[in-house]
């Protein structure tokens, strides 16, 4: 299995449901289960953590950098740029850099990810 799309059939097989008992339990559409499953589009970031739920394990891969780790933390709990830097009282464009890698954050943000990622857990 390589895509979430086939996690998600795979699982959704295994309970034996059909798509539109999957799309209840994560709150969309039938057609965004069919769409995921055949690869046509990929769920939006808000939606994640129901699938999640619904997996029972996080899809997201190990990410290779502090970056991508940040991003992928985002994902999980279902946070677009703009929440999550509102949330850290930081612009969009410093958290976009810092998900890219061509910027760190300060000491002083630093402390606020790791306390937001500590309170997710």
């Amino acid at each position: 299995m390589e895509t979430l799309g086939d996690h998600l059939r795979a699982r959704r097989l295994d309970l034996g449901l059909e798509q539109k008992d999957a799309a209840r339990m994560i709150g969309v559409h039938p057609a965004s289960i069919t769409k995921w499953e055949l690869n046509r589009s990929q769920p939006s970031i808000r939606h994640y953590p129901r699938i999640s739920e619904f997996l029972g394990y996080c899809i997201l891969q190990h990410p290779g950098d502090e970056g991508e780790r940040l991003r992928q933390l985002r994902r999980q709990a279902g946070l677009s740029i703009r929440k999550l830097a509102e949330t850290l009282g930081v612009d969009e464009g410093s958290l976009s850099a810092w998900e890219a890698g061509t910027r760190r954050p300060s000491g002083r943000s630093l402390a606020k990810i790791s306390g937001l990622w500590r309170a997710e857990e």
